[in-house]
């Protein structure tokens, strides 16, 4: 290598004499090389240099890895690691080893799943000195003063190889065409291109590794494993494999990743964990938390303003899982007495508003500050069957945002009141920032026994008279073609969750559910509860079909309810109206509604017969219809005005009550609040002959320009012209996306692994499926349904079939890891 350093000089010098006496004007000189071949020979010498800086690298890197326990190989390379060497062995390298470490040292973030894999991977590098490879560099006294230097690109080299290989293990199981893998890294670019161009700015200056540089990493090296060189070499050298399965193999027998690594949530690009600093900004807002009045340094706007209101005294309900943990939404009744003209009370004229109480979390991460950029990087929590991955740290998600029993708690609240029909009373809409304190918080299950015994109906009137409501809704938006009387009969499907068990191999347990939702009315788990139908009359047994939980549908028609309830309020609040002055500047709110097309019948006309003709004759129970359906359902759209939402049955509707949860809705919290602040400033402004507004409001609490009057001392002008203009629902939305991928492929993941532990421990197992029907007639392949799983699969049929079709399969062959999944069909009657 030093070698080449002397050549290189020597060339470029050369290469210098030659220009000048070849330069114009001069006369021709015969040179025994010329200026191509020069070029040539120095980048052969840079080739070869980082060749040797490569090697180097990848030695120190397997002399690292060899000597732990769970290393695959023995063998050596160069000689392998060695106790003592001929020079430097008592030389002390704790300096050169903290540099390696300090190198190392997060720069595998987002690279494992859990911090101890990262943890495992940056500890490697704590004896890098020690290494034949490293103190062959350090203790060279040809180099003494570069030798330090050269350390350094060493060691870096080595911690890219490492990051290649988990860069090639997460490809692992990938079943996607190139095209399709560059489209699970595309939302990944614009955050990629900004790196970059931070890097090529001369006036910023160098960065320290980030969980930015890994997604390059990922958006980089996804789409073409090739690029992934240094991990092949050092997968090679330690005698792996060179393949994603091999180096998947290596990251878990080292230790870095589990044997149930999501590598899903590691190709997506989303951050896996809240860095160090992220959870120091949480710990921040949680201590700030107090909600008294008399706060002397209180920093609320709503507070301020004065338009908080305290809900305190109102009995409120939280409806949740047992293991739900973020609770973002409560619910309410308040009995409107309304009194007739001559002042008496008639009690049968008494009317209901029902409240609907959402999590502020706006309260706790306003617009701009640093916990609502956290927020917007993730745009939305992630679900998985083994943990979730909340868009907000947990030390406020989970204690200050959240509507947690007993305990005073900000709220966005909507109350509305419904016609016999369950329409909304338009004119009957609140919508008010508060503070509310839930009375209980409650599981689905507790709901539904107390409807079952009639305590919701006697001691606990609220929740019987909230049912109710719902029931009312529900008719109501059937009546209006929603998804409900458009499909009757829903196709249950599973649901998994992990759990750890010491009584599995592996020490995981898994837990299957197969349930349909509420809307679909019913709750079908008992046909599938129990896997031997007997006689095969699979149809007989939908005369035990249970209700479905009464208190999803209770929970569910509130917010939906809520989601048309606060888009009627905004088209209300913000109509013009006779009064408005040309060229008025009124209050205005942009919300995100969401709205679906009907369907399309009309230039589908042969499907749609084949569609009724599958609900009329009943075909597989209704299930055959469901399927069908499908096709001619739209996605959903999002649009600044309001347009109907066919599936739901509504003329309007916006998604706001999970806010914790998902970053639009945080937004729409954020708009809502805006609009209301500014309206009681408008009402201060027109009122008072010299308006003061209180200290602590100011621009961004009213998302609008905020100035005190040039004319008058004493009063203040709001510029509504571009309000709310910093808000944009569409922000980090292509996440969404991504993120639905991965919780329905993890989610896939361990169905998969359940369905292969089954097939493990009893691999004679017969189970039933349904035709659902024809996915391509060409290639014989069908979706079928399996009862006992609610799963629904492709089949390649050698035979002709048809929807509505049953027979009987056994388990061929299952990769959970490659999401593979096929079948044996049995013949006729056998068991």
């Amino acid at each position: 290598m030093h070698r080449n350093l002397v050549l290189l000089i020597i060339i470029f010098a050369s290469k210098s004499i030659f220009a000048f006496i070849a330069a114009p004007g001069r006369g021709k000189v015969a040179l025994s090389i010329s200026e191509n071949s020069l070029d040539s020979l120095v980048s052969s010498i840079i080739d070869d240099d980082n060749d040797d800086l490569e090697k180097q690298s990848i030695n120190l890197l397997a002399e690292l890895i060899r000597p732990l326990p769970s290393s695959s190989s023995s063998s050596s390379f160069d000689g392998g690691m060695e106790n003592e060497y001929e020079f430097g062995h008592n030389r002390n390298l704790e300096k050169e080893n903290q540099l390696a470490y300090e190198l190392a040292k997060g720069r595998f973030v987002n690279l494992c799943s859990q911090r101890e894999g990262e943890t495992k991977l940056e500890s490697l590098f704590l004896k890098s000195a020690e290494t034949k490879a490293g103190m062959t560099i350090i203790c060279n006294d040809d180099l003494q003063d570069s030798n330090l230097v050269q350390y350094q690109k060493v060691v870096e080299t080595s911690i890219k190889a490492l990051q290649s290989v988990c860069v090639i293990g997460m490809t692992y199981g990938l079943t996607m065409n190139p095209l399709g893998v560059s489209r699970i890294v595309s939302h990944m670019k614009d955050a990629v291109e900004a790196l970059e161009e931070t890097e090529t700015d001369p006036t910023v200056a160098s960065q320290q590794w980030t969980s930015r540089h890994s997604l390059r990493l990922k958006y980089r090296g996804l789409p073409d494993t090739n690029s992934q060189s240094l991990g092949f070499q050092l997968l090679a050298s330690l005698k792996n494999k060179q393949s994603p399965l091999g180096a998947y193999n290596f990251m878990v027998r080292i230790g870095a990743w589990e044997k149930y690594e999501n590598l899903g949530i590691l190709r997506s690009g989303f951050p896996v964990r809240f860095t160090a600093n992220e959870e120091k900004i949480a710990e921040a807002v949680a201590k700030r938390y107090d909600n008294t009045e008399s706060d002397e340094n209180n920093t609320d706007p709503d507070q301020i303003l004065g338009i908080r209101k305290d809900m305190r005294s109102q009995k409120v309900f939280t409806i949740d899982s047992a293991s739900t943990k973020e609770i973002d939404d409560g619910l309410g009744v308040e009995i409107v007495n309304n009194s007739s003209s001559n002042g008496d009370n008639d009690q049968e004229s008494d009317r209901y508003r029902y409240w609907i109480h959402i999590a502020d979390a706006d309260r706790w991460a306003p617009r701009n500050s640093e916990l609502f950029d956290i927020a917007k990087r993730r745009a939305t929590s992630i679900y998985l069957p083994t943990a979730s991955i909340p868009m907000i740290p947990s030390n406020v998600s989970q204690q200050v945002m959240s509507l947690n029993a007993h305990t005073d708690a900000c709220a966005l609240s909507l109350g509305v009141e419904l016609n016999e029909d369950g329409s909304i009373i338009d004119e009957s809409i609140i919508v008010t920032s508060s503070t509310v304190r839930v009375s209980y918080r409650l599981t689905y299950d507790d709901v539904d026994e107390m409807l079952q015994d009639g305590i919701a109906y006697n001691e606990e009137w609220e929740l019987g008279q909230l049912y109710i409501a719902a029931q009312r809704r529900r008719a109501y938006r059937m009546e209006n073609g929603s998804a409900e009387g458009y499909v009757p009969t829903q196709i249950p499907r599973y649901s998994v969750q992990t759990f750890s068990d010491k009584n599995a191999l592996d020490g995981v347990g898994i837990k299957v559910d197969v349930q349909v939702s509420h809307n679909g009315g019913k709750n079908q788990s008992s046909i599938v509860a129990d896997p031997i139908i007997e006689g095969g009359d699979r149809k007989s047994s939908l005369s035990n079909e249970l209700p479905a939980s009464s208190a999803s549908t209770l929970v569910t028609e509130m917010m939906i309810l809520a989601g048309e309830a606060i888009g009627t309020w905004a088209i209300r609040e913000t109509r013009k109206t006779d009064d408005d002055t040309v060229g008025k500047i009124t209050n205005s709110l942009k919300l995100p509604f969401r709205s679906q097309s009907k369907p399309d019948y009309r230039s589908r006309e042969r499907e749609r017969k084949i569609m009724v003709d599958l609900l009329e004759n009943d075909i597989g129970d209704g299930f055959c219809h469901a399927w069908y359906a499908r096709r001619f359902l739209s996605r959903p759209d999002i649009t600044p005005d309001a347009r109907p939402h066919s599936g739901l049955g509504l003329e309007c509707y916006v998604q706001w009550t999970s806010p914790i949860r998902r970053f639009q809705d945080l937004q729409v919290h954020a708009g809502v609040k805006r609009f209301l602040r500014r309206k009681k400033v408008l009402d201060i402004i027109s009122t008072e002959i010299c308006a003061t507004i209180p200290i602590g409001i100011d621009s961004e609490a009213l998302g609008c320009v905020f100035n005190p009057s040039s004319k008058d001392k004493g009063k203040f002008e709001l510029d509504l012209e571009n309000a709310d203009e910093d808000i944009d629902y569409s922000d980090n939305a292509k996440l969404l996306g991504p993120a639905r991928l991965v919780m329905r492929n993890s989610e896939k993941f361990w169905m998969l692994e359940y369905v292969r532990r089954l097939k493990d421990s009893d691999p004679t197992l017969t189970l039933e499926v349904l035709v659902l029907g024809c996915i391509n007639p060409a290639k014989r392949q069908y979706a079928i349904y399996i009862y006992e799983l609610g799963l629904e699969w492709k089949y390649n049929s050698p035979v002709g079939i048809q929807a509505g079709n049953r027979f009987k399969v056994r388990i061929s062959n299952v990769i959970p890891q490659n999401g593979q999944l096929t079948f044996i069909r049995l013949p006729s009657g056998s068991i």
